[in-house]
């Protein structure tokens, strides 16, 4: 208590000081230039005690945490300081410099109770700017402590899971007639926002996959429709399920469509091409040419007679011998197969001629002995 004593004391002290000083300096101002000059600038601090209901606002045990919210008000002006900020149970304020002389605010305790004073910016009745100025605040009640709304942290979205799909199968009958579902019916099935592959019905039997991908449609109701008509049973989804068990009922079976007779149509006629006017071809007369090759007539050789000579046995065995080998070998002048267009060469010539050659030979030698 004696330390907050003190500090109002030196503030009081403090703020007597400088207000003392201000104004005779702004007198010997005002002394030396002219009237409309003032080189002090305008600001009012406000300060005083705080009441409720006489009593000061510090001794009241209150829920308010912290300091209490002093809020001046003026138009759209509006300015906010805090009770007990310096001082326990007194507030501190400044008013101006950039304000409209005589703007008068209306204070407020945390914008909830209105005080019985207001507070101006102006000078006093003699005209002089006061830098402080005491004023005590008074309130009729105290204000309630806005509750703080404790944030509500938002629900997590699970992440959904992907799960296995399910196939079932079974018959689907009509609950009236029992009459079976026909082959070429369409069906499909439904789960909540979920809708199944369409699947044509084999007399009587279908067979559907439910692949929701998702955990959150487990459990759910799957709802079968065929040709439009909605089934009276339902199936809870099982993720994974293999079922050829689950029978349908409906209340009643539509019709069994019956395919279309194709219509059938005819073949096109292809358009008639009248036949291009042939180019009579003239009949080709083939020529045939014989070539006559002229055998040449071969020289006859002069005959020579021989002459009578007596001739040895021996000889003429060797000669008969000669002409029976040549006749064999083919290589004989006589027995020769000689084509009549060849020319007749040397050897042909020496062939024919060895005889009489030889004969010669065997005079001269006959001679000699």
């Amino acid at each position: 208590m004696n330390m907050n004593f003190k500090i109002l004391l030196i503030g009081i002290v403090t703020s007597f000081m400088l207000t003392t000083g201000i104004f005779v300096t702004s007198d010997l101002i005002k002394a030396e230039g002219p009237e409309e000059f003032n080189f002090i600038p305008r600001i009012i601090v406000y300060q005083g005690n705080v009441f409720i209901n006489g009593k000061k606002i510090n001794e009241y045990e209150t829920d308010i945490s912290g300091n209490i919210a002093l809020i001046l008000r003026s138009g759209d002006i509006e300015l906010t300081a805090n009770v007990g900020e310096f001082a326990p149970g007194r507030y501190h304020i400044q008013l101006g410099p950039r304000l409209n002389r005589g703007t008068v605010f209306e204070v407020w305790l945390e914008d909830q109770v209105k005080a019985d004073e207001s507070l101006t910016y102006d000078s006093d009745s003699d005209g002089k700017w006061n830098l402080s100025v005491i004023q005590d605040l008074h309130f009729s009640d105290m204000p309630v402590a806005t509750p703080t709304p404790t944030p509500i942290p938002p629900t997590p979205t699970p992440t959904p899971v992907v799960v296995q799909p399910s196939f079932i199968s079974g018959e689907i009958v009509s609950g009236s007639s029992g009459e079976y579902a026909g082959a070429g019916l369409k069906l499909y099935a439904v789960i909540n926002d979920y809708t199944s592959e369409t699947v044509e019905i084999e007399e009587g039997i279908y067979k559907i996959v439910i692949d929701p991908k998702f955990d959150y449609y487990v459990g759910e109701e799957i709802v079968f429709i065929l040709e439009g008509i909605k089934s009276l049973s339902t199936h809870k989804f099982v993720a994974g399920e293999f079922n050829k068990e689950v029978n349908l009922i409906f209340p009643s079976i539509p019709a069994t469509p019956v395919p279309p007779t194709p219509t059938s149509i005819p073949p096109t006629p292809k358009p008639s091409v009248p036949e291009p006017t042939r180019t009579p071809v003239p009949a080709v007369v083939e020529k045939i040419i014989v070539e006559v090759t002229s055998t040449p007539t071969p020289t006859p050789l002069a005959a020579v007679e021989p002459k009578e000579e007596n001739i040895s046995d021996s000889t003429k065995d060797d000669t008969q011998s000669m002409a029976i080998k040549e006749e064999e070998n083919g290589g004989g002048a006589c027995g020769a197969n000689i084509d009549p267009n060849a020319p007749v060469s040397s050897g042909h010539i020496a062939m024919l001629l060895t005889p009489l050659l030889f004969i010669g030979f065997r005079k001269i030698s006959g001679r000699n002995h």
